[in-house]
């Protein structure tokens, strides 16, 4: 499995070494690759890199105050949130020296983890684990845990021992707000541009596209959209062929599934989780008498 470490200055690139080392050595499959280390000398870093970003599963945004609005960081998450269908990659922004409620921007809709509490630390490499083809026991994957934590907690910590504070809390200005509010909408627009593609392809009607009055029915279409998306994403989770029946209402999704989808849907529990917060749609897997509801957070 290929992971993607993506930084910018100093700070974040320290940093992503000290994660590039400590996955290495946590399981076999897991190929860390940071641009500074990565590059073989003579080698064109911009061709190199964009390879590395096409053929990664998966990536890590070494984020701190000062390199959030970088462009390259941006860019580079960017490019790997724009997996589809089988060809997923997800993103993880990794704070450094920030609370998440100080990301501003496109980095904002991604879950974000926080170095320095081990339980964060433990679920983000949970996730990384979920994608190996041949994963650890959970007991092992504790113990392997234990080790990396070992390794890379104190190197971080004395790493930002070195960051200066900020003498006052980071607030968002408005030249943020209507940052984050353009990226919105380039992003949507982007979105029903594939979709048009797509029903084109298949030689559907083109998609209207919403008018400034029309709020309530552009909102509804949206909020279509957004459930159409989180079922599908269910069933790619526990497998189509596992889906049994499937009912979306005003209280969430529910979808039974027969005994293999329901235990998948067990073992995913934390994309399930990450899919019911993304959509802000509560998800119930059940299968006879037994069922597990997974609510947005």
């Amino acid at each position: 499995m290929k992971i993607f470490i993506s930084w910018s200055g100093e700070t974040a690139l320290k940093c992503a070494e000290v994660l590039e080392r400590g996955l290495r050595q946590l399981h076999p499959e897991m190929k860390p690759f940071v641009s500074s280390l990565g590059i073989v000398k003579g080698q064109r870093s911009m061709d190199s890199i964009a390879a590395e970003l096409r053929d990664a599963d998966v990536g890590i945004m070494c984020l701190t105050r000062e390199n959030q609005r970088k462009q390259w960081i941006n860019y580079e998450a960017g490019a790997l949130s724009r997996r589809t269908d089988d060809d997923k990659a997800y993103v993880h922004p990794f704070l450094i020296d920030m609370p998440p409620e100080e990301i501003s921007g496109p980095l904002k809709q991604f879950q974000a983890t926080d170095s320095s509490i081990r339980r964060e630390v433990f679920s983000m490499i949970q996730s990384l684990h979920d994608e190996c083809v041949n994963p650890y026991g959970p007991e092992q994957l504790r113990r392997q845990f234990g080790y990396f934590w070992d390794r890379v907690e104190k190197d971080l910590r004395d790493i930002k021992q070195g960051i200066p504070a900020p003498e006052t809390p980071v607030r968002a200005t408005p030249e943020d707000l209507l940052g984050e509010l353009a990226d919105l909408v380039r992003d949507q627009s982007r979105r029903i541009g594939a979709l048009e593609e797509k029903l084109s392809a298949l030689g559907a009607p083109p998609v209207p596209r919403p008018t400034a009055g029309d709020a309530p029915a552009q909102a509804s279409a949206e909020e279509g959209r957004t459930t159409d998306h989180t079922a599908d994403g269910i069933r790619e989770i526990v497998g189509r062929t596992h889906v049994v029946q499937e009912d979306a209402h005003e209280g969430g999704i529910a979808v039974i599934c027969d005994g293999e989808g329901y235990r998948r849907a067990n073992e995913k529990a934390e994309k399930l989780r990450r899919l019911a917060s993304w959509s802000k749609i509560p998800i119930t897997i059940s299968h006879d008498e037994e069922s597990v509801t997974f609510a947005p957070q």
